[in-house]
């Protein structure tokens, strides 16, 4: 059973709601949502306000002064707004684009051209244009092909779908109303787009905490516990399956309840403790994040060192999948796991890891050993990681 825990917050001035989703009683998940409003996935009237030509890449401008990131390079196929005699990006053009990214620490936003929004069943998106994807989840090739059929009828020339996860217990008529009614969506969207001026909000994604909920996947056996009572009638109205519970005891606050204060610290932690002994060092730093691996109390007899490095090494991986989702910790990893003697436990090491990045919520990809034993593994760059969300408040 899952139980995720919504409650209002105040760090540096600052206010908002914090949640957590605990499952048998442990936290696998931690969002924090401050008033101030994200763009993640807004979609934008935008104009370029430079071109730097030896990184092909644009800055552009979503508001006045919100400058943003437009790769050239990853965008052959700009959606031009402005009559043009040219298909090359200049300045003062006007675009249509979509925020990939939100800013994090002095980068600016990530922008694209490649529009993409989606509902419970399928995405619709430039980047599949003529095409239909299905989420790899899906594994079931029969399936997969039987779902495709029912989608590729909507395909056009400037836009496809993938289909999600949720599409498989779907009906076709439930899938086909969805389809119908991003397709409208899109081409309003496009319509608006060639009218209005620089800076115009055309979409606003949903809230980020809606979101999240939507990817916890939770269901009619699980529940949303809050003590705001104007957010558990809020989310009491939204399509979930899952019931809602206003909690009201005056004498303990539900931030204690929960002990989500120090849950919150603890995912701070650089030094995080394994059930058999040993423990995991997680640095992040500014270009990448570094996990080392420790045997700690218990490194066994000299016989049967090979067998305990393998068992803890093992745990670690499953704990450092459940650090990189709690923590949401992205971009470059490298994990020093505990050195083994034998290849063939490294390739249990090495299968184990992919396994658990796959279910990963988050791309996430397994990269190589590298010539120093060292794993590499990046991670999507989406939000904040949390110890920068956190930073302030800590260091207060």
């Amino acid at each position: 059973m899952k139980k995720l825990v919504i409650t209002d917050y105040n760090m540096n001035n600052t206010s908002g709601n914090l949640s957590m989703l605990f499952e048998d009683n442990r936290e696998i998940r931690i969002g924090i949502y401050d008033n101030e409003e994200s763009v993640l996935g807004n979609i934008y009237v935008a104009r370029v306000r430079d071109i730097v030509r030896n990184i092909d890449a644009a800055f552009v401008e979503i508001a006045p002064g919100k400058v943003c990131y437009f790769s050239i390079k990853d965008n052959p196929r700009p959606l031009f707004l402005n009559r043009k005699n040219t298909d090359k990006v200049c300045m003062g053009d006007l675009m249509l684009v979509q925020v990939l990214k939100d800013g994090i620490k002095s980068k600016a936003p990530l922008v694209s051209s490649i529009i993409s929004f989606g509902g419970k069943y399928a995405a619709i998106t430039r980047e599949q244009a003529g095409r239909v994807g299905v989420s790899h989840k899906i594994t079931d090739k029969i399936l997969a092909d039987k779902l495709k059929a029912i989608v590729m009828p909507y395909v056009t020339d400037d836009y496809g779908f993938i289909i999600r996860t949720d599409a498989v217990n779907a009906s076709a008529d439930e899938i086909e109303a969805e389809l119908k009614r991003l397709t409208e969506e899109y081409r309003n969207i496009l319509d608006k787009a060639y009218h209005r001026p620089a800076f115009t909000l055309l979409k606003e994604s949903d809230n980020g905490m809606l979101s999240d909920i939507s990817s916890y996947r939770l269901g009619p056996d699980d529940e949303i516990v809050t003590d705001n009572k104007e957010l558990a009638g809020f989310l009491a109205k939204q399509d979930y399956d899952t019931p809602v519970r206003l909690y009201d005891d005056k004498l303990l606050p539900l931030i204690k309840a929960y002990s989500m204060e120090s849950r919150l610290e603890h995912a701070l932690d650089k030094r995080v403790w394994l059930k058999s002994g040993g423990y995991l060092v997680i640095e992040p730093t500014e270009a990448l994040t570094v996990i080392d691996v420790n045997t700690g109390k218990f490194d066994g007899r000299n016989a049967d060192r090979e067998k305990t490095f393998l068992k803890t090494n093992l745990e670690a991986c499953a704990e450092i999948s459940r650090q990189l989702i709690l923590r949401n910790i992205s971009g470059i990893i490298i994990i020093d796991f505990i050195n083994l003697c034998e290849k063939d436990n490294r390739n249990i090491i090495q299968d184990t890891m992919k396994k658990y990045l796959v279910a990963d919520p988050v791309k996430a990809v397994f990269v190589e050993f590298t010539g120093l034993d060292l794993m590499e593994v990046t991670r999507k760059k989406i939000k904040k990681p949390l110890h920068e969300i956190l930073k302030g408040e800590r260091n207060a």
